[in-house]
This record gives C-alpha cells, structure tokens and sequence, in this order.
C-alpha cells in the first residue's frame, strides 16, 4: 500500500510539474545538472545556478530518506554527519569531474552515484 501511494504520490507530482518542466531549465544528463552545480552554469546568475542545484538535491535526498524508511530501498549512501548542500553539491561537482563516462547519464542516476561513491555505507 505504501508503495502505491508513494506512486500515486509521484506520478501526481509529475503531471502537475509537467507543463512547468518543459518551460523550465533543461536538465536531461548528469552534465546539465552539473552545469547548475558548478558555478559556471549556463545561467545568468551564478546564485539562481546553485539554488536550482541544491533544490535538485534537497529533493532528491528527501525522497531517497523517505523511500529507505519505508523499506523500499537499500541505503546505497550512508554520509554520517549529512553533509550541507553546499558540501554535497561540491561533492557531486568533484565526482563528475572524475567520472565523464556518466555525464550523459540520467541527472537522479549521476547525483546518486556520486552520493554512493563519496559516502559509501559499510559493508
């Protein structure tokens, strides 16, 4: 039951943000997100570049914390303390730096491997 709500939840989301997506920044790589990230973004103001990013990550890491407490997924990232967003966007700005052969990669799939990679949980 809770994954179908959570489903429902997200599908509702994106219907909702669909016409506002495609009016809105471009973001269909792993490099588009890191455009926004790393201060050199292809918007005009470097500030609206790292808020568009950090709310990328705030997101994402939200529902990432709230999928694992519900039993849906395995912990993939285990950062202890949880890093700032100016230290995860760094982070993830770092990793893709190392790491070109993902920069054509979903945005979610690039910004978790990062998250995996930086943080990795114990074995």
């Amino acid at each position: 039951m809770r994954t179908t709500g959570m489903l429902a939840l997200i599908g509702g989301l994106a219907l909702i943000a669909g016409p506002a997506m495609a009016e809105g920044p471009k973001l269909e790589t792993t490099a588009d997100l890191i455009a926004y990230c790393d201060n050199d973004g292809p918007v005009g103001d470097v500030r609206d570049g790292q808020n568009f990013c950090d709310g990328f990550i705030m997101g994402s890491g939200l529902l990432y914390l709230e999928l694992v407490a519900a039993g849906e997924i395995k912990r993939i990232a285990c950062a202890d303390p949880t890093p700032t967003l100016a230290q995860a966007r760094t982070d993830l700005v770092t990793w893709a730096g190392k790491h070109p052969e993902h920069l054509q990669s979903k945005p979610i799939d690039g910004l978790w491997r990062a998250m995996a990679e930086t943080y990795p949980c114990p074995k």
